[in-house]
């Protein structure tokens, strides 16, 4: 399994205005509450026998990784968090954790659920790890997302599609 193709074309085009209208109901969820800034790893990487007495701590850390938000940071954003994991051998586990750290906390940051007519678009079935342009005025919503999700709904209404959508390359960049 490789990395999702964030480069791709945008195979599905959503428009949320009137008369342009093409999706039956939309959500967007935005949230800050686990948003940092910046996020800092420190770690001791294993003693010869591979027990710490002591636990790591921001001064006493042999291995030390800082990524930064772009988002939070052009907005004027300030807040920060420091993990300890006695579990990082190296500089390189380090950087890894909280890239994840920060991938995983940005991906939470927006989120927007749609709900489409139908299984697909111009010939083409809804999928996921696909790339669509979504166009929501009163929620300043415009530009392109990733598919993460979607389930097919088949009752006597008629076949409906919820998307899940997340900003492309805040994770697995």
């Amino acid at each position: 399994i490789g990395k999702p193709n964030y480069d791709q074309e945008p195979s599905y085009r959503f428009v949320c205005q009137r008369g342009a209208a093409n999706v039956l109901d939309w959500e967007v969820v935005r949230s800050m509450s686990d948003r940092y800034s910046e996020i800092t790893i420190v770690g001791q990487g294993s003693s010869a026998g591979g027990y710490h007495a002591q636990p790591t701590t921001v001064k006493g850390a042999k291995f030390k990784v800082t990524v930064k938000d772009p988002d939070l940071i052009a907005r004027g954003v300030k807040r920060s968090l420091i993990l300890a994991d006695n579990d990082v051998q190296s500089r390189a586990d380090a950087q890894r954790r909280a890239e994840s750290e920060m991938g995983h906390r940005r991906l939470q940051g927006l989120t927007i659920r749609l709900t489409v007519p139908g299984f697909k678009q111009a010939d083409r079935i809804y999928a996921i790890d696909t790339i669509a342009q979504v166009k929501i005025p009163s929620a300043r919503i415009d530009g392109l997302f990733y598919v993460t999700q979607r389930r097919f709904l088949e009752e006597r209404s008629g076949r409906r599609t919820q998307l899940t959508l997340h900003q492309p390359k805040v994770w697995l960049a």
